[in-house]
């Protein structure tokens, strides 16, 4: 498969440049597989009999008369029908017309995807320190906040009841997980 690399690219654009001018199209009269631009036959499509053709000598009237014809036969080795050739030659002069707005869709594609990658970069944060890096992505990002105030909720309702009916180690538990997680996130390592 074509790696569409950007020295691939600038080379199948210097092609272009060497190839009779486009646009191409197939004749449409149906009986010659012929590919043409406005002025030159470019190509005709294989219909029918296909293989190695080669001359041979034939004697015309008769041996004794030594006259002697040239004509082209053929080893074949496979068999196209017409309307497949036709439609090969369709396909092959919209294949090579479409071919450079093709590649100049293709070097969009690839810009925009490297915008969105970088964005996608931004997206994310990366804190390292020594050999330890850790990723956020959005989700993980949203979990945290949502567990943060859901802490802040409880530490609400606490403050709210004075601290009476609280289990007070289960929270300690649940908050001393929540800020050992967050402060690794922080700053890359665990607390001390």
């Amino acid at each position: 498969m074509t790696e569409f690399s950007s020295e691939w690219i600038a080379q199948t654009r210097e092609q272009l440049k060497l190839v009779s001018p486009l646009p191409w199209k197939a004749c449409s009269c149906g009986k010659c597989g012929q590919i043409s631009n406005e002025k030159d036959c470019i190509a005709i499509a294989t219909r029918g009999n296909w293989g190695d053709d080669y001359p041979i000598i034939k004697p015309v009237g008769g041996s004794i008369s030594g006259q002697y014809e040239v004509v082209m036969e053929q080893i074949t080795y496979g068999h196209l029908p017409p309307e497949t050739g036709n439609n090969n030659a369709q396909y092959i002069a919209e294949a090579c017309t479409n071919y450079p707005e093709a590649i100049d869709h293709i070097e969009r594609l690839q810009k925009r995807i490297a915008e969105l990658e970088a964005v996608n970069e931004d997206q994310a944060l990366i804190i390292s320190q020594n050999d330890y890096a850790y990723t956020i992505d959005r989700e993980m990002m949203e979990a945290e906040i949502k567990e943060s105030n859901d802490l802040l909720r409880s530490a609400f309702m606490i403050a709210k009841r004075d601290g009476k009916e609280t289990n007070w180690e289960a929270w300690h538990n649940k908050l001393s997980v929540a800020l050992a997680r967050q402060h690794k996130m922080i700053y890359g390592k665990d607390e001390k």
